[in-house]
């Protein structure tokens, strides 16, 4: 699994009492993907349509769509429905190969799992440009696909190009078979933090609270956790790691540390103090990449 390490710099503003630190925008690095699939429970239909020299998209048209379980660990963590739709088109059925072709860009895969979906849209030749074979009612080559726009959840922002080759049936019924190979690369946006002191306050001896807001951005983080923190001059007591969970981007989540300040560093922490606290955040991206990342946030007491 690839992990990404970032420490995001301390700016002038740290002075300020409640400060909110802002993560610079991040892309994450690509990923390899490579997933193969294969069923026989693929239906649809078959149409006629008009020949690409009368002016057509196509003198026979199949839409078809099957379906397969992938495993977790093949994409993200999660166990994943794949779903592919083809739409092949081809002027002559019965001539030689290479004999048709996926229409426009109305072929995909999507991938569905608990975090939303990915839709990879396919393309493979055209009306002038005969990419695929059609033998019998088989249907087999390849081409390129791309993530597309419409992806949901998680998977909304994701990025990624690559190649397929695939074999299908195009006969009546519900039991046509296919197999399906995808390889090439995906990435997700970083889920950096940015953080704000949301409350600083001090009992009657050298014990601070601080409640911290934590906001990801751009991507979501899955696993939130804090699992270090450095703060000169005063002990942290709050053990760790602190889970903060599942954190959607641009959604704020609280969380709450506790400190003893050394009396060196504050005569009276319950009425003046300042802290530097460097948090670390340990997460992983909707690809489940792991992303680990250091904040530096001062805090002034009391806020």
């Amino acid at each position: 699994m690839k992990t990404i390490r970032r420490l995001t710099g301390c700016f002038a503003l740290c002075i300020v009492a409640s400060l909110m630190v802002p993560a610079q925008i991040s892309w994450g690095s690509s990923s390899s993907f490579n997933a193969t699939a294969s069923g026989t429970n693929g239906s649809g239909t078959a149409t006629v349509g008009t020949l690409c020299t009368d002016g057509g998209t196509g003198g026979s048209a199949w839409g078809y769509t099957y379906t397969a379980p992938l495993a977790a660990g093949v994409f993200t963590d999660l166990p994943t429905t794949l779903t592919l739709h083809l739409e092949v088109r081809s002027d002559a059925p019965a001539g030689g190969a290479p004999n048709a072709w996926l229409h426009g860009t109305e072929s995909f895969v999507d991938l569905q799992n608990a975090r939303g979906t990915l839709r990879m849209l396919l393309s493979s030749g055209s009306c002038a440009a005969h990419s695929m074979t059609l033998s019998g009612a088989v249907a087999s080559g390849s081409g390129t696909w791309a993530a597309s726009p419409a992806a949901t959840g998680a998977f909304r922002s994701i990025t990624g190009t690559g190649t397929f080759s695939l074999q299908a049936q195009l006969e009546s019924g519900s039991a046509n078979a296919f197999q399906l190979a995808l390889n090439g690369s995906l990435g997700a946006p970083d889920p950096m933090a940015s953080v704000d002191v949301a409350s600083a306050a001090a009992d009657k001896g050298h014990n601070v609270t601080v409640v911290y807001e934590v906001t990801v951005s751009p991507g979501d983080a899955y696993g939130l956790k804090v699992s270090g923190v450095s703060s000169p001059g005063a002990k942290l007591i709050t053990a760790l790691p602190l889970t903060i969970g599942d954190a959607i981007a641009d959604t704020t989540s609280a969380m709450t540390l506790r400190f003893r300040v050394e009396p060196k560093t504050c005569k009276k922490p319950s009425t003046e103090c300042e802290l530097d606290t460097t948090l670390t955040f340990e997460s992983h991206d909707a690809l489940d990449v792991v992303f680990i990342e250091s904040v530096p946030v001062h805090v002034v007491i009391p806020t």
